[in-house]
């Protein structure tokens, strides 16, 4: 793919995607033109990896008893990007010690969306 193509449809905003219909290839394939010209394809900036979770943060945080909903709060990702790199550390979130401190209750009631409240 010719430079002067790429760089006329990467500065009228065109995604990867759009640039390879436009020209009839896969959009990897216009990635892979893109990077070996120089290119800086739009939205790299917020569609590319961030980083893992440091190990030590996430053993913390696991210790303090939060949750995996919690830990995703305080990091500022997703909660599947910490589903993930718990999975990987081979951590788990104690999901028993959630919400509940002390000798467990003999029944507790919980509010769901579709059923409304309901005793456990």
């Amino acid at each position: 793919m010719e430079r002067a193509f790429l760089e006329e449809q990467l500065a009228a905003g065109r995604s990867l995607e759009q640039i390879g219909r436009a020209a009839g290839k896969h959009s990897s394939t216009v990635g892979y033109w893109v990077r070996k010209h120089g290119l800086v394809a739009v939205g790299r900036d917020k569609y590319s990896p961030r980083g893992g979770l440091a190990r030590e943060r996430l053993a913390g945080f696991v210790g303090q008893g939060m949750g995996t909903r919690e830990i995703a709060r305080r990091c500022g990702v997703s909660y599947s990007t910490v589903r993930h790199w718990l999975r990987r550390y081979g951590l788990t979130v104690d999901r028993a010690r959630r919400r509940i401190h002390g000798p467990l209750p003999r029944r507790i009631e919980r509010r769901c969306g579709t059923h409304g409240t309901t005793t456990f």
